[in-house]
């Protein structure tokens, strides 16, 4: 609904990737901190190919 109404959505996984790209978000340890805490807070669950191309990030 977003995108047909002209607003830009962005999935969690981009804005991960923007978060490391703007070294919001610094090391490896942090970002398996974040898909943790996701997993146990909000029972979100990336992929196993989303956690792959996350860590090769750095």
């Amino acid at each position: 609904m977003a995108k047909q109404r002209g607003v830009e959505v962005w999935d969690l996984k981009l804005l991960v990737e923007a978060c490391i790209h703007t070294e919001i978000i610094k090391k490896e340890e942090e970002l398996e901190n974040l898909i943790k805490d996701l997993e146990k807070k909000d029972n979100y669950r990336f992929s196993e190919r989303d956690r792959k191309d996350l860590r090769e990030r750095f």
